[in-house]
C-alpha cells in the first residue's frame, strides 16, 4: 500500500539562465602568429534562482526519520567564470 498518492512529494521548477560569451582575436595582431586566443567570460545561474534539488526523502537512513522533507541541497548561487583558449 502507497502512504503518499503519486505526484505529492516534487521538486521545485528550475528557471535557471547560462550564458557564455567568446570573442576570438588572430593570434598575428597579439604575437604575430597564425593561431588565434578566445577571451571567455561565463555566467551561471544569472537569475540567482535556489530550487531544491535534493530533499531528505525515502532512504535507508532516513525513512521515518528526523531528516525527512528537509533541504539537503539547492542550486549553487550565482558564479562567472572568466577564461582564454589558445589555439595553434
Amino acid at each position: 500500500m502507497v502512504a503518499d498518492p503519486p505526484g505529492t512529494w516534487h521538486y521545485d521548477s528550475q528557471n535557471q539562465m547560462d550564458v557564455r560569451a567568446e570573442k576570438q582575436l588572430p593570434l598575428r595582431h597579439v604575437l604575430g602568429g597564425s593561431g588565434r586566443v578566445g577571451l571567455q567570460l561565463e555566467c551561471y545561474n544569472i537569475f540567482n534562482v535556489a530550487p531544491v534539488t535534493i530533499l531528505g526523502g525515502a532512504g535507508i537512513n532516513n525513512i521515518t526519520g528526523p531528516a525527512f522533507g528537509q533541504i539537503i541541497h539547492t542550486t549553487p548561487p550565482r558564479t562567472f567564470r572568466i577564461g582564454a583558449r589558445v589555439t595553434f
